[in-house]
This record gives C-alpha cells, sequence and structure tokens, in this order.
C-alpha cells in the first residue's frame, strides 16, 4: 500500500478517520450555532420567510468548507482526502435529517442532489485549502518593544 494513501497515523500521529470524525462534530456543532444565529436574523427582519432558505444555504456552505478544512488541517496532508470524507459524513447527516423531516412528503430530490453535490465540493474545497495552510499554525513571532 502506498505511505501516501495510508490510513493509519501521521507525522502529528493522527489518523484519517480521528480527523474526519473530529472534522464532522466540529462541523455539527458549528452548524447548530450557525443556524441558531440564522434565526435571529430572520427573526427580527420584517418577512422572515423570505431570509431562511438563503441563511440556511449560506450557514451550510460555510459549515462545509470549514468542516474540510479543519479535518485536513488536523491531518496535515491528504486534504482532498478528508475533506471529501468529512463532507460525506456530513451530507449523510444531513440526508438523515432531510428524511426524518420529510415524513409523507413529497422529495425533489433532483434539487437535493445538486445541493448536496454543491456542498461536498465546497468541502473538499475546504480539505484543499486546509492542506495547503502551513501546518501547525505558524504564527508571527512577537518581540519585545526595545525602549
Amino acid at each position: 500500500m502506498d505511505a501516501s494513501l495510508s490510513l493509519g497515523p501521521n507525522k502529528k500521529n493522527h489518523s484519517l478517520l480521528s480527523c474526519v470524525v473530529r472534522g464532522i462534530l466540529v462541523s455539527a456543532l458549528l452548524m447548530l450555532l450557525l443556524l441558531l444565529a440564522a434565526t435571529a436574523i430572520a427573526y427580527r427582519s420584517d418577512d422572515p420567510a423570505a431570509k431562511v432558505t438563503p441563511l440556511a444555504y449560506a450557514a451550510a456552505l460555510l459549515t462545509f468548507l470549514l468542516g474540510g478544512l479543519l479535518s485536513a488541517r488536523r491531518r496535515g496532508r491528504q486534504g482532498l482526502i478528508c475533506g471529501g470524507l468529512t463532507g460525506l459524513g456530513l451530507v449523510m447527516l444531513f440526508l438523515v435529517g432531510y428524511l426524518v423531516m420529510l415524513g409523507d412528503g413529497e422529495a425533489d430530490l433532483g434539487r437535493l442532489l445538486l445541493s448536496y453535490s454543491v456542498l461536498l465540493a465546497v468541502s473538499i474545497l475546504g480539505g484543499g485549502i486546509g492542506s495547503a495552510m502551513p501546518a501547525g499554525g505558524a504564527r508571527r513571532v512577537r518581540h519585545p518593544k526595545r525602549r
């Protein structure tokens, strides 16, 4: 098996699975917080119903982007794979939630497939960005001011 596609720990001792699971959990928490903020924004507007869909899509896009970015950044490499698997896990969570809420209603499968495909692509993009960022959060060292 090629070492570049290894599922085991990397130099930071983070397995691919642990990075993906952590990315999914952090993303789910972030999505909850973003939806609460979106609810507050929509509730304060004159026409809340008109703001619900755009705010929900914005929250989902940001969640998927940051989920892929965080999982790839933790792994340090294999960013596209980390982002894709994190996005796939989030899509499965969204799909389960959608099916639970759907009940006996009809599903618009074309729109659903398009939405989830875009969200998965955004998560993969986040994974690519996360793996391209410097590992370990390289920060500027601040020196004390001389007098």
